[in-house]
């Protein structure tokens, strides 16, 4: 299975649909900073070809998982290319949308930076016929140039550079969220697993796709230190290895092996 990254600005799914659907929601929100003036957004742009061809690696690598599913369910009919679509979102716009994704959540995400849209948002990026999400979507914020302003003033490059990979890391977290959820399903979309599943033809729940827990379970009983026994509920493994993956990602890159990435923190 292969996967292609298509970079998208929120607005681009149809402004004035989006404000209807804010609106609807009593949510409003200021003036926005123009994404093309942002240098975060520029970045990741920039890095979008190299990550793409860090999750395909990916997803060769862990090949026996889907070929076994594939092979287990000869009914089905799997993918094999499957586009991911990042939106990249202006950090008060997106504190306002997350909570269209997560009503029914029990979790305080207003922290959050990013998310991986297993549900339809409320149709935020698009009118929806399902609960869950017809497509693999993941939204990124992009936080204000003052940001990369005060990492460009630490002094010691080592530690400005790994603080802004902190950063970029927000989209290759939320991009293995999606890796891990196409090893269990092979591809096929929440929406597709959640009718597949209803109807007895797949063993696996949106939520096991999700959690990847049997995976996980195998491949991290021992990982940054931290022992499996540790970790207190799958859903706390899966975001370890989500966080500890993004970052592997990003350390795979060209652009940080070459240093060409320290540019982007030059004045």
């Amino acid at each position: 299975m292969k996967v292609t990254l298509r970079s998208k600005k929120l607005q681009e799914s149809g402004f004035e649909y989006i404000e209807e659907v804010l609106e609807e929601h009593c949510l409003e929100f200021g003036e926005l900073e123009k994404l093309e003036d942002n240098s975060f957004y520029k970045i990741y742009n920039d890095l979008l070809s190299e990550i793409e061809k860090e999750c395909n690696d990916y997803l060769k690598k862990y090949s026996y998982i889907t070929d076994a599913l594939i092979s287990a369910y000869p009914n089905i009919k799997f993918p094999e290319e499957k586009e991911i679509i990042i939106y990249f979102v202006q950090e008060d716009l997106y504190k306002k949308t997350i909570s269209l994704y997560y009503s029914n959540s029990d979790n305080d995400l207003s922290n959050s930076l990013g998310l991986m849209a297993i549900t339809g948002g409320e149709g935020i990026t698009k009118p929806v016929e399902t609960f869950f999400n017809e497509e693999f979507v993941v939204l990124v914020t992009i936080p204000e140039n003052k940001k990369i302003e005060e990492i460009k003033e630490i002094s010691d490059k080592s530690i400005a550079v790994s603080r802004l990979m902190s950063v970029i890391n927000t989209l290759t977290h939320e991009l293995n969220h999606v890796l891990l959820f196409m090893l269990n399903s092979a591809g096929l979309t929440p929406s597709e697993i959640d009718i597949l599943s209803d109807n007895g033809e797949y063993d696996m729940y949106v939520i096991d796709c999700i959690l990847g827990e049997f995976f996980l379970r195998d491949e991290i009983c021992f990982m940054g230190g931290i022992f499996f026994e540790e970790i207190s509920s799958p859903a706390e493994l899966m975001e370890f290895y989500v966080e500890e993956k993004g970052l592997e990602f990003l350390y795979n890159l060209d652009s940080y092996k070459n240093k060409r990435i320290e540019n982007y923190l030059k004045s």
